[in-house]
């Protein structure tokens, strides 16, 4: 019965993001009423305005992980061979960078390159993170040993990196030295970690 109301639950979800079905309650003032998904599941991009559903778009992506707002009307999502940017109003490609085959995920920093990150890659061990420019060349090689999986990987306002290693989260600096980890406690299964951010108030919180 449990599992049942739990797809109930998600069916509403999806009609009420879909404009399919409006919400019979007042929602609070300033509620997001669009959103950008990546299913990765599906390998599929969608936008959503749910005021106005005759603007949703859902486009076929190639697989790959991470997805961000890059400023200039674009969203950068990561892709088996480094990175795609789109446009938000119709989801047309308008860049992609395809040199760095086995990409798991990317990430615009702050310095305008782009993290590409990867396990037992670049001819390195455990996680391997690569930052490149606009044209591709690599700026930066980093890696730690030590992991055998990785989800995201995210940069701090004092230039580290938070990275999820699936049931652990750590923190290094640009020269591949990890400054602290923990592992992540859960239910009996394996539990898998996706992303750390690091909060305004120096704490970080993982999901």
């Amino acid at each position: 019965m449990n599992n049942l109301a739990s797809t109930y639950r998600k069916i509403l979800i999806i009609l009420l993001c879909t404009g399919l079905i409006t919400p019979a309650f007042s929602q609070p003032k300033n509620t997001p009423q669009k959103f950008l998904l990546r299913d990765e599941g599906l390998s599929q991009l969608s936008y959503v305005d749910v005021a106005n559903p005759s603007n949703n778009w859902y486009m076929p992506v190639p697989t790959g992980r991470d997805i961000q707002l890059v400023g200039q009307g674009r969203v950068l999502i990561g892709t088996g061979n480094g990175y795609e940017e789109r446009n938000i109003s119709n989801g047309e490609k308008v860049f992609e960078l395809v040199s760095f085959p086995n990409t798991l995920s990317a990430h615009r920093m702050r310095n305008g390159n782009t993290l590409l990150t990867g396990m037992d890659w670049q001819g390195k061990k455990g996680v391997v993170l690569i930052e490149v420019d606009k044209t591709g060349a690599i700026k930066r090689e980093i890696d730690y040993g030590g992991f055998t999986y990785l989800r995201l990987a995210r940069e701090t306002p004092t230039g580290t990196l938070l990275v999820a290693a699936e049931d652990t989260v750590f923190e290094g600096n640009l020269d591949g030295k990890v400054l602290w980890k923990v592992k992540i406690q859960g239910k009996k299964d394996k539990p898998h970690v996706w992303q750390a951010l690091r909060l305004s108030n120096g704490k970080t919180i993982v999901a």
